[in-house]
């Protein structure tokens, strides 16, 4: 058996994610500070633990294609959603407010035009339920 050693870059992506189709919250590559529910129609991310910490996760290797103009989201419960593209720093390229007890899909336009392959990071307030996100050209 071949001695496998872990860091934080992991494995090597295969292909690049389709950021333009519905993207699963529990498809990520790193994470900090979630829960994981499972449902009927797949897995809920559930941000924070009660402690006021902000939560996050991220997914490389997003094609973002010839510049999005939305972010849309499929979540639930009360909080915001920061959306960054290729670093955890500086002003979000958009941000979504979820106010509901049901799952509704929310959307905002981005902020600047950013296109080709990225990483994207999506930072939650305490009390979101995530189950799925996309970019879109429209809305």
């Amino acid at each position: 058996i071949e001695e496998v050693y872990a860091s934080k870059a992991g494995v090597s992506q295969i292909k690049n994610l389709d950021a333009y189709q519905p993207v699963s919250a529990s498809t990520i590559a790193a994470c900090s500070n979630i829960s994981y529910e499972q449902n009927a129609d797949g897995v809920t991310v559930k941000s924070g633990c009660g402690d006021g910490k902000a939560s996050w996760i991220c997914v490389r290797g997003a094609d973002l294609g010839n510049a999005p103009k939305y972010f849309a989201a499929r979540v639930k419960g009360k909080g915001v959603i920061d959306v960054y593209i290729g670093e955890m720093s500086g002003e979000p390229y958009t941000s979504i407010v979820s106010d509901g007890d049901d799952r509704c899909t929310v959307y905002n336009k981005l902020s600047a035009e950013i296109g080709g392959v990225n990483d994207i990071y999506l930072v939650m307030s305490d009390g979101i339920e995530l189950h799925s996100w996309q970019f879109s050209s429209d809305t």
